[in-house]
């Protein structure tokens, strides 16, 4: 089990977004995932609590936690936006 629930890692990093700003809450959201959460038991936890909650904040950690995923199975991840730009 991590240390911090997804609710609480959420309301400390801030609004998660779009910015590319290097401290903004996504960088921090990330910066965490790729320091904190190494095993497939973290993992499991947040994506289940992602999962279990609705809500634009969850949707936007789910997206994360399964790039988090892949960078631990290997493969180079580029993050990209939360949703596509209208056309």
């Amino acid at each position: 089990m991590p240390q911090i629930d997804l609710y609480t890692l959420l309301e400390l990093v801030g609004q998660v977004n779009d910015g590319a700003e290097p401290d903004s809450a996504s960088e921090r959201f990330r910066n965490y995932l790729q320091i904190n959460i190494q095993n497939a038991a973290d993992v499991r936890a947040y994506v289940q609590a992602a999962l279990q909650q609705s809500g634009d904040q969850y949707n936007k950690a789910l997206q994360d936690l399964i790039n988090h995923i892949g960078q631990l199975l290997g493969f180079e991840v580029v993050y990209g936006r939360y949703r596509p730009c209208p056309a």
